[in-house]
């Protein structure tokens, strides 16, 4: 069965970021659905899986890759920023932010109080709480 979905796929194009986005969004439309009962945020979510489902099985793979790295650009800034909040929550030992000048995540040690902080990518001070 696992040699006929592999040869099924073969030239198609599979899963990606975009692709990931439309499906995690349907799931959470559809249970948020369950609670408001509204036929619009059914067909929404459908029409998302549906969407998900066409890129997957899609044998133009040049227009779904550019459609990919242009979700990619438009959300890059939401992406870092969701980064820097993952980095914060998981590590206990450090907390992270990001540089005001060139928007990179920067490490410092946590309680320290308000510190003055270099940047190791342009050298730019700024203050900040750890």
């Amino acid at each position: 069965m696992r040699q006929k979905i592999i040869h099924f796929m073969m030239g198609r194009y599979g899963m990606d970021t975009l692709n990931n986005y439309l499906l995690y969004s349907s799931v959470i439309i559809m249970i948020l659905n369950i609670f408001i009962n509204s036929f619009i945020l059914a067909i929404v979510g459908y029409l998302m899986i549906i969407a998900m489902i066409y890129r997957c099985l899609s044998r133009k793979i040049f227009v779904r890759e550019s459609e990919n790295k242009a979700f990619l650009a438009k959300t890059k800034g939401l992406r870092h920023n969701l980064s820097c909040i993952y980095k914060n929550i998981k590590d206990k030992q450090y907390k992270y932010m990001v540089c005001p000048s060139c928007k990179r995540i920067v490490r410092v040690p946590r309680n320290q109080g308000t510190i003055e902080v270099t940047c190791p990518s342009c050298y730019k001070h700024f203050d900040a709480r750890s």
